[in-house]
């Protein structure tokens, strides 16, 4: 059996050229509320995690993906780890009903 991941180019080109929504949310709800005395950054944001690269500075509990691409295929990213416990599974039958 061919598995998709095989046939995806992600280069930067292609992805300029194909295009896509992409929405990145976080597992947890209210859990920004957590961090409401923090600092800012000079764009105004609030730095919950000074120590994490990039974006996740101002969002350290983004860890799940939707991306639909011009086909309207979806693809579900998380930042969990499939040990034999079905999270990947579980997380893909939530998606399904959602959509």
């Amino acid at each position: 059996m061919k598995n998709r991941h095989d046939e995806v180019d992600q280069g930067r080109r292609a992805f300029l050229i194909n295009g896509a929504l992409v929405v990145g949310f976080a597992m947890v709800p209210g859990a920004g509320r957590a961090f409401a005395d923090t600092e800012v950054d000079t764009l105004g944001t609030q730095v919950l995690a000074p120590d994490l690269p990039g974006s996740l500075r101002t969002n350290p509990f983004l860890d799940a993906w939707i991306r639909i691409d011009e086909k309207d295929g979806i693809t579900v990213y998380t930042g969990k780890v499939e040990l034999g416990t079905g999270v990947k599974t579980a997380l893909l039958q939530v998606a399904a009903e959602r959509l």
